[in-house]
């Protein structure tokens, strides 16, 4: 027997995941191209290298982890995000305008943030779809 409001339900979930997964892989294009861009045009030496390196390597492990274990990778990207705004605007609040800390929150925390949100969101609706059992 076909449910409709389970397949609505479960369409509705795959969206949101499928949404959350687009929008973090945008996320760590975004930040491998500057990464990739920064170690090789930036005068950061040898220990910038390997800290552009290392930023590479995490947006990697995420992505692969969203994959792999959605909540996992959800919650990894989370932290992310608050992390990015901590080290982002906590430094040099005072010193930066309200348009430059809103764009720097825009680019930095609300990607990793909305993607991991859509994934919980999806998981959550993913396991709260109905039983297609009478």
């Amino acid at each position: 027997m076909y449910d409709i409001d389970r397949e609505t339900a479960l369409f509705a979930a795959r969206r949101r995941l499928l949404g959350g997964r687009m929008v973090a892989v945008a996320w760590a294009a975004f930040w491998l191209f500057f990464s990739i861009a920064g170690a090789l045009f930036g005068a950061t030496g040898a220990a910038g290298g390997i800290v552009f390196l290392a930023v590479v390597f995490l947006l990697a492990a995420t992505i692969l982890l969203l994959f792999r274990h959605p909540a996992a990778g959800a919650i990894l990207l989370v932290i992310e995000g608050f992390a990015s705004l901590l080290v982002a605007l906590l430094p040099g609040l005072l010193a930066l305008g309200a348009p430059t800390r809103i764009f720097l929150f825009l680019v930095l925390a609300l990607p990793p943030l909305v993607a991991g949100w859509l994934v919980v969101d999806a998981r959550r609706r993913l396991a709260a779809a109905p039983d297609e059992s009478p």
